[in-house]
C-alpha cells in the first residue's frame, strides 16, 4: 500500500476518523508492511482506537512487532492453533510448524505480562482435528490463555456434517464425556453438531439427554 498514497489519504480523510476498533484477522498480518504502516499512521490521525489481531504465529519477533504488541491500543492478540500434533498441523497450515507458533506464544507471555487476558488461542474444528480439543483446552489452562473455538463450514469437503451419521454419534458421545469428565466447555460444539444430524437422531438425543 506504500506504493499508493492516495489509499492512505483516503482512510485517513473517510475512515480513521470514524472507526474505533480494527480487526487484522487475513492472511498474516504480523509479516505484512502494510501492517504496521497503517498502525504508524493511525496513531499519528490521533484519537482513541482499538486493534484486534489474529495470527498464525509463523513469524520471528521483530522491533515493530514489539511495538504493536507494547502498545495501549492492542486489544487482544489471537493465536490460532488447530492441532497439537506436529505433523497434523504442517498439513493444516502449510508451511507452518506448530513448534514456531508455540514458541511466539510463550515469548509473547514472557514479555509482555501486561497481555495476560489479552491473548487468546482460537481452535478451528474441523473433521480431522476435533480429537485435538482437549490438548487445546489444557494447554490454555497451563499457560493461562482464553480459548476461542471455531467451527469449520467452508470448504465444506473439511466440515464435521460431511462425517457419517455414525461418525458424528461419536463425537457427541466423546463430547459429552469430555464435558462431564473433564469439565471442558464444548456445549457449543456439542449442539453444532447435534443439528447437523437428521431430525430424527436429533430427538433421540435430545430425549436421552431430558
Amino acid at each position: 500500500m506504500s506504493h499508493y498514497p492516495q489509499v492512505w489519504e483516503t482512510l485517513e480523510k473517510n475512515v480513521f476518523p470514524f472507526v474505533r476498533r480494527f480487526d487484522f484477522f487475513t492472511g498474516e498480518p504480523l509479516i505484512l508492511d502494510s501492517t504496521f504502516e497503517f498502525f504508524q499512521r493511525r496513531i499519528r490521525g490521533g484519537g482513541e482506537f482499538a486493534l484486534r489481531v489474529t495470527t498464525n504465529g509463523q513469524w520471528e519477533p521483530s522491533a515493530r512487532i514489539e511495538i504493536l504488541l507494547s502498545s495501549k491500543q492492542l486489544e487482544s492478540l489471537i493465536f490460532s492453533v488447530d492441532s497439537f500434533d506436529s505433523l497434523q498441523y504442517a498439513q493444516i497450515r502449510s508451511g507452518g510448524t506448530l513448534s514456531r507458533v508455540l514458541g511466539n506464544i510463550e515469548w509473547v507471555q514472557k514479555k509482555f505480562p501486561h497481555l495476560k487476558n489479552k491473548v487468546y488461542l482460537n481452535f478451528l474444528v474441523m473433521h480431522d482435528n476435533w480429537q485435538h480439543l482437549p490438548q487445546a483446552f489444557w494447554f490454555c489452562q497451563k499457560n493461562n490463555l482464553k480459548l476461542s473455538l471455531g467451527i469449520l463450514t467452508r470448504p465444506k469437503e473439511f466440515s464435521l456434517a460431511e462425517l457419517s451419521i455414525q461418525e458424528r454419534l461419536e463425537i457427541l458421545k466423546q463430547c459429552q464425556q469430555w464435558v462431564r469428565q473433564d469439565k471442558i466447555p464444548l456445549e457449543r460444539l456439542f449442539y453444532s453438531v447435534l443439528r447437523s444430524l437428521p431430525i430424527g437422531e436429533q430427538k433421540k438425543i435430545l430425549f436421552q439427554l431430558a
